[in-house]
């Protein structure tokens, strides 16, 4: 905790608005978490460079599904793929770019990857630098 006033991570991650975490509540004004039972699993912020790419690798175990969701505010954007370890293709490959008018967090399901197997998570700037929040539910 650095003392800040904003939800924690978990409870950003499951829809709890800033102002109900700092009142106790776990229900307040913030969107309904669409399945309040999902774990946050995998959680990683990648701060990109521009055309730099980095990665999150992550491992499921037989019968695991995890939903990947990208959170950003960069305009610039970046190409998302998930890659199960071993493949040259990509599982999921898409564009994710910030809202252009407003400067609200944007976020993008990449999609759910289900197990067993070691997957890896990708992140490449499209235009420019960008800081990019990768959530993993399962």
């Amino acid at each position: 905790d650095y003392g800040g006033t904003g939800p924690s991570l978990a409870q950003a991650a499951a829809g709890v608005s800033a102002a109900a975490a700092a009142a106790g509540s776990t229900t307040g004004s913030a969107p309904k978490p669409q399945d309040s039972s999902k774990v946050v699993a995998l959680n990683k912020v990648l701060h990109l460079k521009n055309h730099q790419e980095k990665s999150k690798d992550f491992e499921l175990k037989e019968g695991q599904t995890m939903a990947v969701t990208i959170y950003t505010r960069c305009k610039n954007g970046a190409t998302a793929t998930i890659i199960r370890e071993g493949s040259d293709s990509p599982m999921i490959e898409k564009d994710v770019v910030g809202e252009e008018e407003e400067d609200t967090p944007y976020s993008m399901v990449l999609g759910e990857v289900k197990g067993p197997g070691r997957f890896e998570v990708r992140l490449k700037s499209i235009s420019g630098p960008g800081v990019f929040l990768i959530l993993g539910k399962m």
